[in-house]
């Protein structure tokens, strides 16, 4: 089986390595969390987004 994929380049400003930090520490929060959601979902059967969301929304949201 051949796989295609389209590449698109798409132009932005030079980032610094502090900004460059800054999006790398985001995307460490936000592995964590989608580990913590997908863990959570596991233990307690919840097979819906909505149902996710409704459970721990608020805790997220309080960090």
């Amino acid at each position: 089986m051949i796989e295609v994929v389209k590449t698109v380049v798409v132009l932005s400003v030079e980032l610094t390595e502090k900004k460059f930090e800054v999006f790398r520490e985001l995307e460490d929060l936000y592995r964590q969390i989608l580990v913590e959601l997908v863990d959570y979902g596991f233990r307690n059967s919840i097979d819906s987004f909505t149902r996710l969301k409704r459970d721990k929304y608020r805790e997220l949201r309080k960090r």
